[in-house]
């Protein structure tokens, strides 16, 4: 039985993968996406050692795509489903927002963790993701099924809300031409904060890396560290917050991303909940919104099968 070629690729981390007619991933890798030079190469590389016929092929991109074709928002690479010469006729290239959203309904329990007491319902879901930019989908309930949106609302204006946030982000307007809420939640992000963060505490700043902010606040060896990854939890409950009222998410808000394991720790204990649920008038009615971290490295590819069943109907 042939399988789809499934792909997720962002601007840190490419996979790529083959699902089965039950939905079921195999043989799945990762690559760093730097080290790719071809999108066509790429996947004619993973083809040859796959040895397995396809029926069609989907690729999610970090990125917006219009008719199929797509550029890495935070890369060099350009994906053309018309252009990519594959063994299929079935091809087709998409936002990886609008996969992740359509694979949320697709994991299982144990890839998602909960924070918060807010309850999964029927109706509109969201997904945001921190990972190298800040990506956003919406995930709409209709008769049979659902039906996924883009969203580029990472790139919004940010939003200050209390005195820090007021001086770090005059800090981030020094430095930055445009302060989005990429420019913060995202690794690269994450750097912008702590950089910040420094100037408002008078301290310099270490060559430290996302993942060196992250370690160094889990084991609280780092105070300007622990802080600045507090900040980021709270800023990322605000943001996932002003999504939820944006789209009337009922059915939850999803946190996916390269990033959000490890900072899950950081994000049940900080005020990332609270952050979510403070919308004014709307407290009451965000309260009982869910909120899950997604655990699953899988998300994007299993969400790149259903954006393929979407486009080109279900051929088992």
């Amino acid at each position: 039985m042939s399988v789809l070629l499934v792909a997720d690729v962002g601007g840190t981390h490419a996979r790529i993968g083959l699902v089965g007619a039950d939905f079921r991933l195999v043989r799945s890798e990762v690559s760093a996406t730097r080290s790719i030079t071809s999108a066509q190469l790429w996947i004619d590389d993973y083809l040859d050692r796959a040895h397995t016929p396809i029926r069609g092929a989907c690729i999610a991109i970090a990125g917006p795509v219009s008719g199929g074709v797509g550029r890495l928002t935070n890369g060099a690479l350009t994906f053309d489903a018309d252009a990519l010469e594959l063994p299929c006729t079935e091809v087709a290239v998409v936002n990886d927002f609008i996969a992740a959203a359509l694979g949320v309904p697709m994991l299982p329990a144990a890839a998602l963790v909960a924070i918060g007491d807010g309850q999964p319902r029927a109706g509109t879901k969201a997904v945001i993701g921190p990972g190298t930019g800040l990506g956003m989908g919406i995930l709409v309930a209709e008769a049979g099924g659902y039906r996924a949106l883009p969203s580029e609302g990472g790139h919004g204006d940010l939003a200050a809300t209390n005195p820090l946030e007021q001086e770090v982000y005059q800090h981030l307007g020094a430095a930055l031409p445009f302060v989005s809420w990429e420019s913060v939640l995202s690794g690269p992000g994450l750097v912008n904060l702590y950089r910040a963060v420094c100037a408002v505490w008078g301290c310099a700043a270490e060559e430290y890396s996302a993942p060196d902010i992250t370690r160094l606040a889990a084991d609280a060896t780092d105070p300007v560290c622990h802080q600045t990854v507090e900040l980021f939890c709270n800023l990322l409950g605000g943001a996932a917050g002003n999504l939820a009222i944006t789209v009337c998410a009922e059915g939850g808000v999803y946190l996916c991303g390269g990033m959000v394991p490890a900072l899950l720790p950081m994000l049940t204990s900080s005020q990332f909940r609270r952050r979510f649920e403070s919308r004014g008038p709307m407290t009451e009615y965000v309260r009982p919104m869910a909120t899950l971290a997604v655990v699953s490295a899988d998300l994007g590819l299993l969400g790149a099968a259903a954006a393929h069943r979407a486009q080109f109907g279900r051929r088992d």
